[in-house]
């Protein structure tokens, strides 16, 4: 490397003795001595390794005014960074005229302005789908055998949708299988005072109230006829009805199923009984007599039909 200041020429690595020249001003001119340091290559990675830069030391005479003391240039070499770098040495003028070494670090790869960013999106769940996922508790629990656990899960999910009547009638089972009977049958009361026509809801109060052995409070439960009442329903309230000699009910649910299902001979007994037990003699033999030429009926109940059809042709015989 080689350095021209105005006439004089420093070559490098080596160290010249430069007379003194005669000026106007008469100043002397002394020999100043700078060591350059050059700068060590630095790896990057995977851009292109650059040229290897060896370290070198060189002391290079020049001509310099009213100095006294060596100029050192000294090129700190930047930290480590996680961004691949580039080093670059190169030579240039400085102010003093001096050829110095300088170090240009830039960055190989630009990071992209579209950074992946993660975006957090409030999704508020309806209370039907909470419900679900009380239920879906509460079955693990009832799989473990935890049954104060189901009931919790099975409470929350009835708070957030009272009307689920397939949910309200686990938990009311759950409750009298643990002989919680008065909360079960409360229970099935609620959900019946919010969805009056739940056929469903009726059964289960009755049929929990026949286990208690209590067929009055049971009957009573299926006193009301839904709008879309069931056949059975009404087999269910005709023959507790039938049991207790409520006849108006019995006469009614079993007129009903007969309609519904003509082809059943157990509705046709039912309501002959129901006509007899109300004095309609002629009407209760004809039910009897449609009810022996169906199918179903055990030779227990087929006795039964032609007693009774006997004894109202004597009672006709007799009134004649």
């Amino acid at each position: 490397m080689m350095v021209q200041n105005d006439t004089q020429l420093a070559q490098p690595a080596t160290l010249a003795s430069i007379p003194t020249m005669p000026s106007n001003a008469s100043k002397v001119v002394e020999p100043v001595y700078a060591t350059i340091y050059e700068v060590p290559k630095v790896a990057v990675a995977p851009s292109p390794a650059p040229q290897a830069v060896q370290s070198t030391s060189k002391t290079i005479a020049v001509m310099k005014p009213v100095t006294t003391k060596p100029v050192i240039a000294e090129v700190n070499t930047p930290a480590q960074s996680s961004t691949p770098l580039r080093s670059v040495a190169s030579a240039k003028p400085s102010n003093d005229g001096l050829l110095l070494a300088s170090n240009s670090t830039q960055p190989t790869v630009t990071q992209e302005a579209n950074e992946s960013s993660m975006q957090v999106q409030h999704v508020e769940l309806t209370h039907r789908q909470m419900a679900d996922k009380a239920i879906e508790r509460a079955n693990k629990a009832l799989e473990s055998n935890d049954f104060e656990g189901a009931s919790a899960e099975f409470q929350t999910a009835l708070r957030y949708v009272p009307e689920d009547e397939n949910t309200r009638r686990k938990l009311a089972a759950l409750y009298y299988g643990n002989n919680q009977v008065r909360k079960s049958a409360e229970l099935l009361e609620e959900g019946i005072r919010i969805n009056k026509n739940s056929t469903a809801l009726r059964m289960s109060l009755a049929g929990i109230l026949l286990k208690e052995e209590q067929p009055e409070a049971a009957l009573s439960s299926l006193g009301y006829l839904p709008d879309d009442v069931t056949d059975k329903y009404l087999a269910m309230r005709a023959a507790l009805a039938q049991k207790l000699k409520n006849n108006e009910w019995a006469l009614q649910s079993y007129q009903m199923l007969s309609q519904r299902d003509p082809e059943n001979g157990r509705w046709w007994l039912g309501l002959g009984i129901q006509q007899e037990r109300s004095a309609q003699l002629k009407e209760a033999k004809e039910s009897y007599t449609k009810a022996l030429t169906m199918v179903g009926l055990s030779s227990q109940s087929q006795a039964f039909i032609r007693d009774r059809i006997n004894v109202l042709k004597s009672l006709d015989q007799g009134a004649d």
